[in-house]
């Protein structure tokens, strides 16, 4: 298995001895041209995009990447018999950076959403969650509702580029929003009191709930939205979909997606 976590080495891949320089010439010139089935029948390593910064999900934990899509592309990889390989990008790049075909597939708590299907596909849904508040324990009770968020000196935080920003910036006009680049540090601006409330999806609130029993997810049972999450790939690539759609709906119903998610919290889903 080929792996890298998020500025660090990639560990390098190595041709079988039977092929030939000019193939691998070929290969290079015709990459951009192949579908994802083809480049990864000549050249078999999946490249796997993910910001690697949202639990439960995807997270260098400074070590190895780890969470419920890391374990699942890796499956999904072993399935197809090849190597994997992870690239690192942020939630202001994934689109650019799938587009571009810096790698074959989108992965770590991915969204489906209107503007994102303009431009790419979605696997079949894995998961299902929505939004929900998360603030400090004792502060918690404060913030039951988009009204009680709502209001003037109400300091609401977010990461940058994804979904979390964009409901804030369509459903908050009187609370101050403020962007926080590092989402696996944002709930500790909550914790020391520089932040009030961050809307995130209700999964990951809950973890951070596990995770440190100052913060507290708010009704995450109730979410505001509705949110199906799945691997996005690019735009024309409808033959990998149906081979990704197969296998997760096939790995689920095995089990495999509940037995991840159980690593992670102790809640029903």
């Amino acid at each position: 298995m080929i792996q890298a976590k998020p500025g660090g080495k990639t560990e390098p891949f190595y041709p079988p001895i039977h092929w030939k320089y000019g193939e691998m010439a070929k290969i290079r010139r015709n990459r951009e041209k192949m579908s994802v089935l083809e480049e990864i029948k000549d050249f078999p390593v999946l490249r796997v995009g993910t910001p690697a910064d949202y639990l439960p999900f995807s997270y260098d934990n400074g070590e190895r990447l780890e969470g419920i899509d890391i374990d699942t592309a890796e499956n999904f990889a072993r399935f197809l018999g090849i190597g994997i390989k992870f690239i690192p990008t942020t939630w202001g790049d994934l689109m650019d950076d799938l587009l571009s075909k810096k790698f074959h597939i989108a992965v770590g708590g991915i969204a489906i959403s209107k503007e994102r299907r303009k431009k790419a596909l979605f696997s079949a849904t894995y998961f299902r969650t929505g939004k929900a508040p998360i603030a400090s324990r004792e502060r918690a009770r404060l913030f039951g509702n988009l009204g009680d968020i709502d209001r003037p000196g109400v300091r609401v935080i977010v990461n940058p580029g994804g979904t979390n920003e964009a409901f804030a910036r369509k459903k908050l006009s009187r609370a101050t929003i403020t962007v926080h680049k590092d989402n696996m540090t944002v709930f500790d601006m909550i914790i020391r009191g520089e932040a009030d409330i961050m809307i995130t999806d209700a999964i990951e609130a809950m973890v951070w709930e596990k995770r440190c029993p100052l913060l507290k997810a708010i009704n995450p049972h109730r979410p505001f939205t509705c949110a199906r999450f799945a691997f996005m790939l690019g735009p024309e690539e409808y033959d990998f979909k149906k081979v990704i759609d197969r296998w997760i709906i096939e790995h689920s119903a095995r089990g495999g997606i509940k037995k991840a998610l159980s690593r992670w919290t102790d809640r029903t889903f």
